[in-house]
Formats: structure tokens, C-alpha cells, sequence
């Protein structure tokens, strides 16, 4: 992943690019309304905090291996 400054004298922004960026995108996309739609590695810091539930594995664009999706609950 690549954080920092990207543009040109006049016009700059502050953003993150890379394969953790573009799966949180995609993972995002995935979540209706008020859900709450975490991957693998989230999920493996959050588990015992939240109650969680698995949405399987998805099939992104970009990502050559199924990716885990969990759900947040609620705090445990």
C-alpha cells in the first residue's frame, strides 16, 4: 500500500493506493445499508471483540484467490 501526497503544483491530494485499498473497495461495495462487511484479516483482529458472521468466500475483481467476508454484529 502506498500513502501520500499525489498530483501536480497547484492541485494536490492525500490518498491510499494498493491491493489493500482496492479490496476494502470492493468489500465495500459488497455492504448494504447499515451493514458492516470486514475481510479475513480484519476479522482476525476484531473476533473476539464482535460477534461476526460469515459471508463466505467472494470471487473480486482484480483478485486472483476467493477472498473471506465476515459481517459485524454486534460488540460482544
Amino acid at each position: 500500500m502506498f500513502l501520500g501526497i499525489i498530483g501536480f503544483e497547484g492541485r494536490f491530494d492525500y490518498a491510499a493506493v494498493g491491493v489493500v485499498t482496492n479490496l476494502s473497495a470492493r468489500i465495500c461495495s459488497k455492504a448494504e445499508g447499515r451493514q458492516i462487511l470486514v475481510s479475513q484479516n480484519t476479522y482476525e483482529m476484531v473476533k473476539d471483540q464482535f460477534e461476526t458472521t460469515p459471508c463466505g468466500e467472494i470471487d473480486f475483481k482484480g483478485f486472483s484467490k476467493l477472498q473471506s467476508v465476515y459481517e459485524i454484529n454486534n460488540k460482544k
